[in-house]
């Protein structure tokens, strides 16, 4: 039986891996990747307890932030590539975003520069957050002009432009991942409850398309520009090349859960209302609110599609897993963790 989890790269045969960001939901998936090409692998983390699912004994786990580049420029030194997945996804404040998303990319890329000029590769983990949601009839493509919505997606495309300036002199790749799910991934766990509860919540009654991409495909797809930067296309959007209905999601889901599902539909002023109270909530908290008024008008979009035709065509590249296929892994690894 052939193990689809198994990633052949060629390119990264006996490399050494820098992992910034190595704790998180990608993050640590990356790092597994990269182990099982028998890789020496360097996991950079904030706060090594918060790192639960590397194994220390595999891999060489090191603490440092990335605005401090004597905790890890001595790393530069070892390393032959560079997956930085490291950033903020929720924040209290813009702030937050710019000091974590953009800040933290000028400080390692300058560390690279100084340190790191053997470096062979850089991939630069960004969002479609950057480019901003697309029309309804068709998925954008690296051509559209970039028109971000919130807070960290002005802060991913700040970001992108660090890279790109850096990428006159270093061998910086940046790729733009949509919305990803797998294990280990707690955004998605919400909306699967509530379907498993017998809830299909909808927001409006306006049609919600997305683009997806599993987790195993994205780290391989990472794996892949880490393994032989493009020629000349410096940026790459990477999805599953499907576009989904929040219906389609919603039917997967039941189908794999066994349930049906009532639908409900939320207005955008009552989940507006919500996220006015997580923020609330947070202030009063250590952590940052798990829905904000940014976050809804997001979700109020009527699309955040993206065309991968550029990576596929680059790399040869094609998902392993469909909707159905992620999704079931997900929730039977959900079911097996006890988090479902």
């Amino acid at each position: 039986m052939v193990d689809k989890d198994r990633t052949e790269i060629p390119g990264l045969n006996g490399a050494r891996v820098l992992v910034t960001g190595a704790g998180g939901f990608i993050g640590s998936h990356l790092v597994d990747a990269l182990l099982q090409q028998n890789m020496t692998v360097h996991a950079l983390v904030r706060n090594p307890k918060r790192a639960k699912w590397l194994d220390a004994t595999k891999i060489d786990l090191h603490t440092g932030d990335l605005l401090q580049p004597a905790t890890y420029r001595d790393l530069l030194k070892q390393v032959d590539v560079v997956l930085h997945c490291g950033g903020t996804v929720r924040a209290r404040k813009p702030s937050d975003f710019n000091r974590n998303n953009v800040t933290a990319c000028n400080s390692l890329y300058e560390a690279c520069l100084e340190h790191g000029r053997h470096l062979k590769s850089i991939v630069h983990l960004s969002s479609i957050a950057a480019s901003g949601p697309s029309p309804l009839d068709a998925p954008i493509d690296e051509t559209a002009s970039c028109r971000p919505h919130s807070d960290y997606g002005h802060s991913k495309l700040a970001g992108e432009v660090i890279a790109l300036t850096f990428s006159r002199f270093l061998p910086i790749t940046i790729l733009r991942p949509p919305v990803v799910y797998g294990e280990r991934d707690r955004n998605l766990l919400d909306y699967i409850k509530l379907i498993s509860k017998g809830w299909n919540v909808h927001i409006g009654r306006k049609p919600k398309i997305l683009s997806l991409i599993y987790i195993e495909d994205l780290t391989r797809a990472i794996l892949h520009a880490g393994a032989r930067p493009p020629e000349s296309d410096r940026v790459l959007f990477i999805t599953d090349g499907e576009c989904y209905s929040w219906d389609r999601v919603a039917e997967a889901a039941m189908e794999i859960l066994n349930v049906r599902a009532r639908r409900i539909v939320l207005s955008q002023t009552a989940l507006t209302a919500l996220a006015f109270l997580s923020e609330t909530f947070s202030k009063f908290s250590k952590h940052p609110p798990l829905l904000d008024r940014q976050r809804v008008r997001d979700i109020d979009q009527g699309a955040w599609t993206a065309s991968p035709k550029r990576f596929f065509d680059t790399y040869g590249f094609r998902p392993r897993y469909d909707l159905k296929e992620g999704l079931t892994r997900t929730i039977d690894w959900y079911r097996e963790h006890r988090w479902l």
